[in-house]
């Protein structure tokens, strides 16, 4: 803050000091020449260094993109923002169709360089298509962080392809976030996350979308590939995905395989010490995230398990004498 604090002071003495004084009568003068004032190199100085100010340390909060037109580009294309880079980006979400080559995310294209994404999503009738790093919520995760979000969108690329993320790197998280994504691709394709590598850690999340493969290399429920990585805590749904939780580790204890109506229910993410609570106003089939007012604190809801039964017409004696019961 006290950088950015400190550029824009900067910024603003510049401008200062070449901005001519007029001591005399204002005069209006036609829009021409007000427009002329931008063939100064002063003003661009000022301008190029209040924004690059600016862009130094950004955050975004609660800022939505409702999308009727589709978002294409080539790389670095997200329906959101393309590059977060050392930035926040918190309590917002896109809905818009995406498509490029790499780096291509429902919500971001890469989230890089100590930069955190919360408390977002990226969702509706649209579809995230790319070539490599490609994610239903973000194409790749580098040196930073995604948390409390998710993805419920379809998501078609070649390879490093995930429901959530397509990408998390190096010294990256993703906590308390899912995908109900449909997944298709051909080399490391994860129901959440394409590629889990160096030091990354995924924990408390779950995929619960399909997945489909043209190819047959590192291809999971949950993860593609896990390299020198952690995954906990985590689920996704054997009955859609019938494969490994994790391609390159058919046994890894923190990828459970449910089926689709045991991630219906509580205890199964209760038994794994997730903070999960019986919400009656959630509608979904599996968990979601919600902010706790009373905690203060954004929580996992699910909806209460309704038990139906058909009672016959039954009769016992008593007392020597036949009841209905």
């Amino acid at each position: 803050f006290w950088v950015v604090a400190l550029v824009g002071v900067a910024a603003l003495a510049i401008l200062a000091a070449f901005v001519p004084r007029d001591h005399g009568r204002p005069v209006v003068a036609p829009l021409s020449q007000e427009l002329a004032v931008l063939r100064r190199p002063q003003v661009w100085l000022g301008l190029g260094i209040t924004f690059f100010s600016d862009a130094a340390a950004t955050a975004i909060y609660t800022l939505s993109v409702r999308g009727a037109l589709p978002i294409t580009g080539h790389d670095y294309v997200g329906g959101l923002v393309g590059n977060n880079n050392n930035s926040t980006i918190s309590n917002s979400y896109a809905t818009s169709s995406v498509s490029g080559n790499l780096y291509v995310g429902g919500l971001v294209g890469v989230n890089e360089i100590d930069s955190t994404i919360s408390n977002s999503y990226a969702s509706g009738s649209v579809t995230v298509t790319g070539n490599d790093y490609v994610g239903g919520l973000v194409g790749l995760n580098y040196y930073s962080t995604v948390s409390n979000s998710y993805a419920t969108v379809s998501v078609n690329g070649n390879n490093r392809v995930g429901g959530l993320v397509g990408g998390n790197n190096n010294n990256s998280t993703i906590s308390n976030s899912y995908a109900t994504s449909s997944v298709s691709g051909n080399l490391y394709v994860g129901g959440l996350v394409g590629v889990n590598e160096i030091d990354s850690t995924i924990s408390n999340s779950y995929a619960s979308g399909s997945v489909t493969v043209t190819g047959n290399d590192y291809v999971g429920g949950l993860v593609g590939l896990n390299y020198y990585s952690t995954v906990s805590n985590s689920f996704y749904d054997k009955t859609k995905y019938t494969g490994d939780g994790v391609g390159n580790n058919s046994t890894h204890p923190g990828a459970t395989g449910k089926t689709t109506q045991e991630m219906s229910y509580g205890g199964t993410f209760k038994n794994a010490s997730w903070d999960i609570i019986a919400d009656s106003s959630v509608t979904s089939l599996t968990p979601v995230i919600k902010w706790d007012s009373i905690n203060n604190k954004y929580v996992w809801a699910i909806a209460p398990l309704a038990l139906t039964y058909t009672l016959g017409d039954k009769t016992t004696t008593y007392n020597g004498t036949t009841q209905n019961l």
